[in-house]
């Protein structure tokens, strides 16, 4: 590694700051980005979160900053000089709600389309995405913050169009993607940011877009994907198709509930019985507990294919679902829900009639869009900071 490059003023790169925010873990990775050549990784650290019996939102956030803090303390142990170009915090669910929304504009006669146009039709619909979430979650307007928002496809006449603007249409479309969270947590992450790593600028990303600005690519759009991230507390399944990001769907079981499931059937605590399932996993367990395991474990997968089936049904009403499945976040190691998503029963939903073709990533196979450098290739949990990576970088060349 060229240390010295790092502290260098040279602006044919950028020093990225990539933090992972979810329920389980908070990943920090520092990254070097030049503008086309594959992001370069420095240094990467994880905090785990500590497993909680009854989790509350402000109970998971307090161990969040704890993360949060952890990480840059090691981080700023290896380069406490270097000022970052950008820090790009990408949250999962449930840190954020977000929506998409199809914008649209109808009239008699030919009109030119303009900034200002756009602007005003953005503006109207992200106030009333403030006013149906402030209802939802009976928050005030005070306490709710736009974190986000992205106009995915432009359509003039029915037909997309890449560069609208100037352009005459009697039909506008616009798909609109917005994402919301809480001002008190911004205004916390600020202030931690600002006090541990001085001013810079920060990008707020939920994971959804951030992780479709790149899938886009590697997976493509022409057939659509769903994209499934199990994390900690939450399963989260963003629909892609037609381009966009047509709707995302969360519910309330993730790893974190596997390990309470074996800790309250096995009467053990959580840290025991998280053990315990890895050392399954490893295959390090007498026959006699693991077979008592494997059935707690498969009466856990049989409650989340429960609801992940009701979500698909939700997705799933008005037309078939894509074909092609993409599993990320740091529960989808776990074989009792990995299985789960390749069902046969699940072929009810597919395109085609087929169980999901079901697309998993190790670092190993991004090695060519990433300098992994630090990295272990083999563990599956860097997946999706790695995703997150070549998002940052895109972004800060944008």
């Amino acid at each position: 590694m060229n240390v010295m490059a790092l502290f260098s003023n040279s602006q044919d790169f950028k020093n990225i700051l990539v933090l992972d925010v979810g329920t389980a873990s908070v990943n920090a990775l520092w990254v070097q980005a030049a503008e086309n050549s594959p992001p370069e990784i420095f240094f990467s650290t994880r905090a785990g979160l500590r497993l909680l019996e009854n989790p509350d939102f402000r109970s998971m956030w307090r161990y969040v900053k704890e993360g949060l803090l952890g990480v840059i303390a090691a981080l700023k142990k290896e380069y406490n000089k270097t000022p970052f170009d950008l820090i790009f915090v990408v949250f999962s669910s449930p840190w954020y709600v977000s929506q998409t929304r199809i914008v649209k504009m109808e009239r008699l006669e030919s009109f030119t389309v303009s900034q200002k146009l756009f602007d005003e039709m953005v503006s109207e619909e992200l106030e009333l995405f403030r006013a149906r979430s402030q209802e939802k979650f009976g928050l005030s307007s005070g306490n709710i913050v736009i974190m986000e928002q992205e106009i995915m496809k432009v359509s003039l006449n029915g037909y997309p169009v890449p560069e609208p603007l100037k352009k005459k249409t009697r039909q506008l479309e616009l798909a609109l993607y917005a994402a919301l969270a809480r001002k008190e947590l911004l205004e916390d992450l600020g202030n931690l940011l600002e006090h541990q790593l001085g001013r810079a600028k920060v990008k707020l990303n939920s994971s959804p877009l951030a992780l479709f600005e790149v899938l886009k690519e590697t997976v493509g759009l022409e057939e659509g994907f769903l994209l499934v991230d199990m994390g900690g507390e939450i399963t989260e399944i963003s629909l892609v198709e037609r381009g966009i990001i047509e709707e995302v769907l969360t519910f309330a079981r993730g790893g974190h509930f596997v390990v309470r499931r074996l800790a309250s059937s096995l009467g053990v605590g959580l840290e025991e019985a998280l053990s315990l399932l890895k050392s399954k996993t490893r295959g390090d367990l007498k026959d006699s507990l693991s077979r008592k395991m494997t059935m707690i474990l498969e009466e856990a997968g049989k409650e989340w294919s429960r609801l992940f089936f009701e979500a698909l049904g939700g997705l799933g009403k008005s037309r078939p679902l894509p074909q092609t499945l993409v599993l990320v976040g740091g529960a989808s190691g776990l074989e009792v829900l990995r299985k789960q998503v390749e069902s046969e029963e699940l072929s009810r939903f597919t395109i085609l009639g087929r169980p999901f073709k079901v697309l998993t990533f190790l670092p190993a196979n991004l090695e060519d869009r990433v300098k992994t450098g630090v990295l272990d290739l083999k563990d599956p949990q860097m997946t999706l900071p790695l995703l997150l990576v070549l998002a940052a970088s895109k972004n800060a060349w944008e």
